[in-house]
């Protein structure tokens, strides 16, 4: 059975290989600058496209040959329904404007540095690519990673635990304030939804639908303003405090419309879940009748790999803060 502790140890590697992911790729980029005609811009766009290939793909792979696994082992990969991606497609739209106002919200208080790169990334881009690099590989090797060989080793831990330790990873792993709060909010939407239809191909759409939505959105809005003003002016605290408002008011009316869609939802994939949490090598056990609520043993998450990873994640987003 996958346990925490495996969990704990796969993402302390994560967290280490990107710190050292990002200071060597840092020296690479300023030797390749200084020898070569290609511009900072250039640079930053070609790591941009193909980062989370370099940044996931790598360490699942290093996964894959440590424990001897197959991705399929650990990726729950069930087809998805007709009716499962219509209730994927409407989850995404009512829940989006929880994140809205949880982003809209931290950004009172936290710097939206991050912001202001992705709409000078998109400037500089074809939407094409901008889809590509800020929709299409995210919702492919993030979800692999967190939704494929991370929520695998929290199985034992019963399906809200896992989705709220990993959704917790999902936040750090994105390295600044600003995106921390509503990255775990996000994080554990998608792994609920996962785990419910046994499918990482959920989370993948979900994922995409909110990271192509608010590019498309970001083109559209660039598209009738000054790109260079958009950039060099930050909103006022009233500005911010009026999106707030809006999106408060949305929220009202949309949480309990989501709350409500997605109890049927859980209902419709009441079975699929047993796959899930009695682990994919062990699916036989979906024909048999089990209580969801039945007590389970108890697993330890927050062990030593667990408080290490999150005291580096934190040292990591202090020094990224205090750069920037």
């Amino acid at each position: 059975m996958l346990c925490p502790k495996r969990g704990n140890k796969f993402m302390l590697f994560l967290v280490a290989y990107q710190a050292v992911f990002t200071v060597l790729i840092s020296i690479a980029a300023i030797a390749l600058m200084a020898n070569t005609d290609i511009s900072e811009n250039t640079l930053n766009d070609i790591i941009v496209i193909t980062q989370d290939i370099l940044i996931f793909f790598i360490p699942i792979v290093i996964y894959l040959a440590v424990t001897k696994s197959r991705l399929s082992d650990v990726v729950p990969h069930s087809r998805l329904s007709f009716t499962n991606i219509l209730y994927i497609i409407l989850l995404t739209a009512l829940f989006a404007p929880v994140v809205s106002v949880i982003s809209a919200i931290t950004a009172l208080f936290a710097p939206t540095d991050v912001n202001t790169e992705i709409v000078g990334i998109m400037d500089r881009l074809p939407f094409a690519l901008s889809i590509l690099a800020m929709a299409v590989m995210p919702a492919i090797f993030e979800e692999l990673t967190f939704r494929g060989v991370l929520l695998s080793n929290y199985k034992c831990v019963g399906i809200a635990k896992a989705a709220v330790v990993t959704g917790f990873f999902f936040g750090l792993i994105h390295g600044n304030i600003y995106q921390i709060i509503y990255a775990i909010a996000a994080g554990a939407f998608f792994a609920a939804i996962t785990a419910y239809t046994n499918s990482i191909y959920a989370s993948m759409l979900s994922h995409f639908l909110f990271n192509g939505v608010q590019v498309a959105i970001s083109e559209i809005v660039m598209s009738f303003g000054n790109v260079d003003e958009i950039i060099n002016t930050a909103p006022s605290f009233q500005e911010n405090l009026t999106v707030i408002v809006m999106y408060l008011f949305i929220t009202v009316i949309t949480l309990p419309l989501f709350v409500l869609v997605f109890r049927k939802f859980m209902e419709r994939n009441r079975n699929n879940i047993l796959d899930y949490r009695y682990s994919i090598e062990q699916n036989k056990l979906s024909t048999l009748s089990i209580s969801l609520e039945e007590d389970e043993p108890k697993y330890k998450i927050a062990d030593v790999y667990f408080i290490i990873t999150v005291v580096v994640s934190a040292v990591m987003i202090i020094v990224s803060e205090c750069l920037t």
